[in-house]
């Protein structure tokens, strides 16, 4: 089984899908777009998610929001 990983913010928050570069979701008719991303903490943990960008694609985007505790369980790649 793949494994699955959760959107923040937007629409599809707390949502899961499987890893690709980026997700479109689209509700009422507007397109909501998602990015994956990879955060380390300080115990050498990982946090994979999908980060909500908007209505709009957008490169070089920096992430804002920090996700939960229980996010970091992954191992380092």
């Amino acid at each position: 089984m793949e494994t699955a990983y959760e959107c923040m913010g937007g629409p599809a928050d707390g949502s899961k899908f499987p890893k690709q570069y980026g997700l479109a979701i689209k509700t009422d008719g507007v397109m909501h777009y998602y990015q994956f991303c990879v955060m380390s903490n300080e115990s050498d943990k990982c946090a994979r998610f999908f980060h909500y960008i908007g209505t709009s694609w957008k490169e070089g985007f920096e992430f804002r929001l920090r996700p939960h505790k229980r996010a970091f369980k992954f191992p380092p790649e």
